[in-house]
């Protein structure tokens, strides 16, 4: 299923976890171990360009390290210059027609430079594929998953993640979890009824269209729609798949919570690894310092 799966590398903890999810959702995929280094768009100058080499040669052997360190000898590793991972990373995976990119959540950037907010996080958006994301160290990275969520909410996003989902259980042997969140917020009494009453009538239409499409699938799949707010079942889910898949839209009722701020407590504190699928994003033009990114076999 996924050929081409770059694994961002920044010399933290979470890299081994990183690669250890990329090799049990793409067994079969030959990996491709980056990082970026820091590059300047400005004229260059002999000192400028000699300590450029100083930083590219540090990332390939701390790559050469994590290639070492993680089984994966069979690997290609590329050094990336960049003066933004998160910028170099999406260029370099667009680049190369790449199908998954695979993160540890925990991103910084490489060689000690400070990079506000976080790889990850930056990488999300405007993607050009898919990407993995596992927040924390823990066997579950390593797990070949059986078990695959979806955060579903019938928007293109969440068909698009349903149907990586579905790839990934045909090629896994597994099964599917379909969840929607029904948030119904604040439910006061009104005119003499209960909101709430009302409300909930809203879950079953939701269950049975969610069943009904369950059905329609070419894996075992079981679904459900779930009263409650989208971070909480979200999260819920979460704890019992071994692998959670979403759109990058929104999730429960058209305009009840922004994609933003739910994908970010998954990235960096779901118990399992995250793929997220994005929404199609233009196409940049190539930054011309990536013809500098030569892969060392």
């Amino acid at each position: 299923m996924f050929k081409k799966v770059i694994v961002g590398i920044d010399g933290y903890r979470s890299d081994k976890d990183a690669v250890a999810a990329a090799r049990a959702v793409a067994p079969s995929a030959k990996l491709n171990l980056v990082m970026v280094y820091a590059a300047s768009e400005e004229p260059t100058t002999d000192n400028l360009d000699s300590y450029r080499e100083l930083l590219r040669g540090d990332a390939i052997r701390k790559l050469e390290e994590r290639q070492r360190e993680s089984g994966v000898p069979e690997a290609t590793i590329t050094a990336i210059p960049s003066f933004a991972p998160s910028k170099g990373i999406k260029e370099y995976a667009r680049a190369q027609g790449a199908d998954l990119i695979v993160l540890g959540a925990a991103s910084r950037g490489p060689l000690g430079r400070a990079v506000v907010g976080d790889v990850a996080r930056g990488v999300l958006n405007g993607a050009p594929c898919p990407v993995l994301s596992v927040a924390r160290s823990h066997a579950a990275a390593a797990t070949t998953p059986r078990v695959i969520g979806v955060a579903y909410d019938s928007s293109p996003e969440a068909d698009a993640a349903l149907a990586l989902a579905v790839a990934v259980a045909q090629e896994s042997g597994g099964t599917i979890e379909l969840v929607e969140a029904v948030d119904v917020g604040v439910t006061p009494q009104v005119w003499g009824f209960q909101v709430a009453e009302y409300l909930e009538g809203l879950v079953g239409p939701e269950h049975e269209r969610l069943h009904t499409l369950a059905q329609t699938l070419p894996v075992p799949a079981k679904a459900s729609a779930v009263r409650g707010s989208v971070h909480k079942v979200i999260h819920d889910l979460s704890t019992r798949v071994d692998l959670l898949v979403c759109g990058s839209r929104s999730w429960g009722a058209p305009g009840r919570i922004a994609f933003g701020s739910t994908a970010d407590r998954l990235v960096h504190h779901s118990p399992c690894p995250v793929m997220i699928v994005p929404r199609s994003a233009t196409a940049e033009h190539a930054d011309p310092a990536l013809a500098e990114a030569t892969a060392v076999a």
